[in-house]
């Protein structure tokens, strides 16, 4: 396991390259100044030289108010409890939060506007207006508070109303990283660094705005855009921008550029007068929000937030209205989770409902989708940590090695009394789909398998095992091994290969998805209790349970590696598959 921290540093990019030598990363970037870390067990944020758990003598206010804000979320977190946990958004009594899909006014009518000042320096800068197609790697979001002057008290954001929506934000961007944060080790045979599936971080741009606005004077029979212009524009022009929609692609287009991100969005906190309290537009790359959050009060303005950047990135409603039949995000995943729904039991999801979980369907709506593209075997012999030959390597190479498992490998394979460890390359699945689309040329994708047993290494007769997904005519060997007796053969040794199906023309929305594994180990001979060496993807460690009967596909079952984990031990290697067809 891994712990976050929040930091203070005078040298950021210092900072970030020590945390990541370490095996940590850094999850929010807040300000050059502060930002939070995640570290494995055994690295003490003390022991970090370009960064320290004490603020710094000097820090600008919004510096402050974001370590203020950290407080306060940690303080929040020991009374996680909510008076409307799991209430449906639409409940009788309360308003819902809005998106464009349901009420299409929200993106339709928003003004064109002008251009300002910032425009003219983005253009041919190369840095396109965000898609945000998938919730991965850097993303950039913009907090602009709108305030009322003196002149308009009623409107005016306090200092202690500015942290709240700050501690908020946070604390919504931090569910994300969480939930998304899956500690993958590098290795399972000593390395203490973590790799995560999406490499989420948050970079925030903070901006309080004062603006002497005349407010929409009927909101209930005002548009969005009549009530949101008065003080939006104004606010966007003391930033430097034009007004209108043509303000916050060049707003939006200028955080990518500026933060090096992935993708972007701007969220507008007010207490002038708004047409609803809460609504999102993906394609306006906007999120506007009313301080008070309608009858869900401030202190719920995380979950709020956290549901309406949803939909900034493709996630569906899966309450009210919506169809079974719906689909959500670059990848077209169908909206299996929508109440709506008569062949699918029904999950609490943030999309449906006040609650702080996410279903696999929002997961891959939102672009958390993995294929496999290669692998290989890391091979030994007895007894030796060192050195490790790779071997029967296939496919292609990524950045995102994901080790599944290891075991005394099967000798006719690679040499007598071998020890071998498992890896196999995931893409992105958005990335893999975009590439194909633009013609790239793209590896083919893991999409099917079984294991070959045999009672004797010599033996001409196998049996399969395990068998799931599609059969196609490219099979490459995923794992082979001195197999676990219990599982294939009680009255003695057997030897077995794992193999992988490939096929080139995956198709997301067709095909069964490896979502997420797992692998398992006991050095106990009775062999009654398993410990989790390595978890990834989805389902979450406390969703195992309940998921695995319909969903988990057993890899291989292996004498482990015993130096590694101890005189006759066993492993189970697993994957998950999703139900996004």
């Amino acid at each position: 396991m891994s712990t976050d921290f929040l930091l203070y540093t005078n040298d950021f990019d210092a900072a970030e390259r020590e945390i990541q030598d370490a095996g940590g990363r850094i999850t929010q970037h807040l300000t050059d100044y502060v930002f939070v870390a995640v570290l494995p067990e055994n690295v003490s944020p003390d022991s970090l030289q370009h960064a320290q758990t004490t603020p710094l003598d000097a820090m600008d206010e919004v510096s402050n108010i974001m370590a203020e804000s950290w407080s306060n979320l940690q303080a929040k977190r020991a009374d996680q409890a909510s008076d409307t946990e799991g209430l449906q958004w639409d409940a009788e009594g309360y308003d819902e939060p809005r998106t464009e899909n349901t009420y299409p006014e929200i993106r339709d009518g928003i003004a064109d506007g002008e251009e300002g000042e910032q425009q003219a320096p983005l253009a041919g800068a190369g840095t396109a207006i965000p898609t945000n197609d998938a919730l991965m790697g850097t993303v950039a979001v913009g907090v602009v508070i709108v305030s009322g002057t003196d002149a308009k008290p009623q409107y005016q954001i306090s200092a202690s109303e500015k942290a709240t929506i700050i501690s908020e934000v946070k604390e919504a961007l931090t569910w994300y990283t969480n939930f998304a944060d899956y500690e993958i080790p590098v290795d399972l045979h000593g390395s203490t660094k973590i790799q995560s599936m999406t490499n989420l971080k948050y970079v925030y741009d903070i901006q309080f705005v004062e603006v002497d606005a005349t407010p929409c004077s009927d909101p209930d029979k005002s548009t969005y855009e009549q009530c949101e212009a008065p003080w939006r524009d104004p606010a966007l022009q003391k930033l430097g921008y034009g007004t209108g929609q043509a303000g916050i692609n060049a707003y939006v287009t200028a955080l990518k550029k500026d933060k090096k991100a992935d993708a972007a969005y701007v969220s507008f906190f007010t207490k002038y007068p708004v047409h609803w309290f809460a609504y999102a537009s993906k394609w306006s790359h906007r999120l506007v929000m009313a301080y008070s959050n309608d009858g869900w009060g401030p202190n719920q303005i995380n979950r709020v937030f956290a549901h309406e950047s949803g939909h900034i990135f493709g996630a569906d409603d899966e309450y009210g209205s919506c169809s079974c039949g719906d689909t959500g995000g670059y990848l077209n995943v169908r909206n299996g989770n929508c109440v709506n729904c008569s062949n699918h039991t029904h999950v609490a999801c943030l999309m449906d409902s006040n609650t702080l979980n996410m279903c696999q369907f929002t997961r891959g709506q939102i672009g958390w989708g993995w294929v496999i593209v290669g692998g290989f075997t890391e091979m030994t012999d007895v007894g030796q940590s060192k050195p490790y030959v790779v071997s029967q390597q296939w496919g292609q190479e990524t950045p995102l090695k994901v080790p599944i498992g290891s075991g005394r490998t099967y000798s006719e394979q690679y040499g007598d009394n071998s020890l071998g460890y498992y890896y196999v390359y995931m893409m992105p699945m958005v990335d893999y789909m975009k590439k194909r689309a633009n013609g790239e040329k793209v590896p083919p994708v893991l999409v099917g398998g079984y294991t070959e047993v045999r009672p004797d290494r010599n033996s001409s007769t196998s049996m399969q095992r395990n068998a799931w997904g599609k059969t196609t005519s490219d099979k490459v060997i995923v794992s082979a091994g001195l197999t676990y007796e219990g599982q294939y053969n009680p009255s003695g040794q057997s030897w077995g290969n794992s193999y992988g199906y490939l096929d080139a023309n995956f198709n997301p929305t067709g095909d069964r998805v490896i979502i997420g594994g797992r692998f398992m180990v006991t050095n106990d001979t009775s062999r009654a209790e398993f410990i989790m060496k390595m978890h990834w993807g989805w389902p979450t460690k406390d969703d195992i349970d309940k998921f695995r009967e319909k969903h988990e596909v057993l890899l291989g079952a292996n004498y482990t590696v015993t130096a590694e984990y101890g005189s006759w031990s066993y492993s189970y290697m697993n994957f998950y598959l999703s139900d996004w067809p």
